[in-house]
């Protein structure tokens, strides 16, 4: 071994120079290939305008019927038969900065009567930078670098960042967009009262409502008040839930700013009273699923409403109604709800059927960026099992206490999920007698965390967090109806095992069941709607209540969000793995199980 070693250490030279000679034949047989040169061409706009430049960047241009009327003029128009030379350059300078090329060349040739328009190339956005007086950061705009830069180019930046100061309370400024055509540099000047309302409250808020709709319910689902602080998210929400919920053509806000004071005034117009609407969809747990919805958003001047939806796949199928009808007091948040809902659920081990009647009261309030809704109601159910554990035949009188607090970013960002959070929890509770077949108690409280940790818009990189503990607490199990019991897998907890696979067993009742993910998304610039991302779940399941004792599942996975104008498509792919029970929760110890496809349509996380 030692001789081995001097050898080396002898012939260390040698070998590099043997090394670097292969390298160079490789490089040598593969030489590095040199992009061709820009072929030019030429193209006429007219007999005497010919543009010059690659022949990409002209199959790309073109000019509307006006505008090339107006570069070569009309023959049927005595007026602009003949345009002067200068007055084609004057034109086709116009034309040309409006899509980019802020560079080009013009040579005029009086002989040949011809006007020459080298273009060279489009001018590009390289950075963007907002200077002036912000409270807070702006987030970095992955959008806009690398486009051509043009004049809508820079009204939408503008836009953009009067729409961050919004949402950073600081709704009464003025920008102004600078542009570099050589660089490509854009800076925007921030100016007017943002350091005067860093704390500004709502100082009034002026409704005008459209007929049949009161002032008040209006004011009922605005996600902000007067004499608290002014925030651009709950204005936002408020605008768009007032639209949503009272059935309104249009909901904005006008502004008036004063020291330490925002003024709201409310605008806003009818929309159609009632809807029908009906869906197609498709995923691979319940194959093809329709939707019809019916909803009637102003059966009183107060805001009540009527929902009525139908619900079917192959695995389940529901029909869900509901009535909320606002107090006639000014100003309430409250209101009572009545809601009958019909259930039938399918999977390989189980069928069931689940009617219920609740009727009871409501109430949801706004405070600091946040919104609380509460709900007690009192419920009548028949549950009826054809296939697998539970009661043959359960009937039940019992009570539903169920609150959720959500932050306004979660909600403003629901059709794009990047920031914010939700809170909920629920209990049922059942006691044997009367008409109750079986005593019960169902808790549950569940999670979910978003967070864009670059702050960057587009996000660059989404992390969600999201999870749910539930247990049933009973002396007798064998009395609990199937709505009772846990399971789990599937696309909204363990996404690499099937749908309700777990308990493994089809004799287990699992009373307490609890799951865990985690989701990595990155948002692909300039193709937003194509989104990768990066998961893994992990969940317990146990035979007594508050009792996590079984094995560990859990499961790696990846796929593909894709946002379309018709919705949003989620496809994935992940493996499940359950732990060693003699081991506990020993990741290094797990068994794998099998691999799960997933792909669905309209999912968010």
């Amino acid at each position: 071994m030692r001789n081995l070693i001097t050898f080396w250490r002898g012939a260390r030279a040698p070998a590099a120079l043997v090394v670097a000679l292969c390298l160079t034949v490789l490089l040598a047989a593969n030489p590095k290939e040199t992009p061709p040169a820009e072929a030019e061409a030429r193209q006429h706009v007219c007999d005497d305008v010919v543009l010059s430049g690659a022949a990409d960047l002209l199959d790309s241009l073109s000019f509307r019927e006006l505008e090339t009327r107006l570069i070569c003029g009309d023959p049927d128009d005595p007026a602009w038969k003949e345009i002067p030379f200068h007055q084609k350059q004057s034109f086709l300078k116009a034309f040309l900065q409006e899509r980019g090329y802020h560079r080009s060349t013009f040579i005029q040739h009086p002989h040949k009567r011809e006007l020459v328009v080298v273009l060279g190339k489009p001018t590009r956005v390289t950075s963007l930078e907002v200077r002036g007086d912000i409270q807070g950061t702006l987030p970095r705009n992955r959008q806009v670098i690398g486009k051509v830069l043009t004049p809508p180019l820079l009204d939408g930046v503008e836009q953009w960042v009067l729409t961050q100061l919004d949402l950073l309370n600081q709704p009464c400024v003025t920008v102004e967009s600078l542009a570099s055509t050589t660089t490509g540099k854009i800076v925007v000047k921030v100016a007017g009262k943002s350091q005067v309302l860093s704390s500004a409250t709502v100082g009034s808020l002026t409704i005008r409502p459209p007929r049949d709709l009161t002032a008040e319910s209006i004011q009922s689902t605005f996600a902000l008040s007067t004499d608290q602080p002014y925030r651009g998210v709950s204005r936002a929400v408020s605008e768009r839930r007032a639209k949503h919920q009272r059935g309104l053509l249009n909901s904005y806000f006008l502004t008036k700013c004063e020291p330490k004071q925002v003024q709201l005034a409310h605008e806003s117009s009818l929309g159609q009273r009632r809807s029908l609407s009906f869906g197609i969809g498709f995923d691979t747990e319940g194959l093809l699923k329709a939707r019809a919805r019916y909803q009637d958003k102003r059966l009183t001047r107060t805001g009540s409403n009527f929902l009525s939806e139908l619900q079917a796949s192959f695995v389940e199928q529901s029909l869900t109604n509901k009535l909320y009808l606002r107090p006639l007091f000014a100003l309430s948040r409250g209101y009572s709800l009545t809601q009958f809902d019909v259930e039938h659920h399918i999977d390989s081990r189980s069928q069931w059927a689940l009617a219920t009647l609740k009727s009871g009261v409501g109430y949801h309030a706004d405070f600091r960026g946040h919104g609380l809704r509460s709900e007690v109601l009192p419920a009548y159910s028949l549950e009826r099992s054809f296939v697998g554990l539970g009661a043959a035949l359960s009937r039940s009188l019992w009570l539903e206490v169920s609150q959720e607090l959500r932050s306004h970013d979660h909600e403003f960002y629901e059709s794009q999920p990047q920031q914010g959070f939700l809170l909920d929890w629920n209990a049922r509770l059942a006691r044997k007698g009367l008409v109750s077949t079986f005593s019960g108690s169902r808790l549950g409280v569940g999670a979910q965390f978003l967070a864009n940790p670059f702050v960057t818009d587009p996000p660059f990189l989404v992390v969600g967090v999201r999870g749910r503990l539930a247990t049933t607490l009973s002396s007798q199990a064998s009395e609990l109806p199937p709505s009772f019991l846990h399971k789990l897998g599937g696309s909204q907890d363990l996404r690499g095992f099937f749908r309700n696979e777990l308990p493994e067993s089809s004799t287990e009742r699992a009373l307490s069941s609890a799951f865990l993910g985690i989701e990595l998304r990155h948002v692909v610039v300039p193709h937003n709607w194509a989104q990768p991302f990066l998961f893994a779940d992990a969940g317990l399941l146990g035979q007594q209540s508050f009792g996590w004792t079984s094995p560990l599942y859990w499961n790696p996975g990846l796929g593909l969000r894709l946002e379309t104008p018709f919705g949003n498509f989620r496809l994935m792919i992940a493996h499940g793995f359950k732990t060693d029970p003699s081991k506990r929760y020993d990741l290094a110890t797990s068994e794998p199980d099998h691999f799960q496809f997933y792909f669905s349509f309209g999912e968010e996380f």
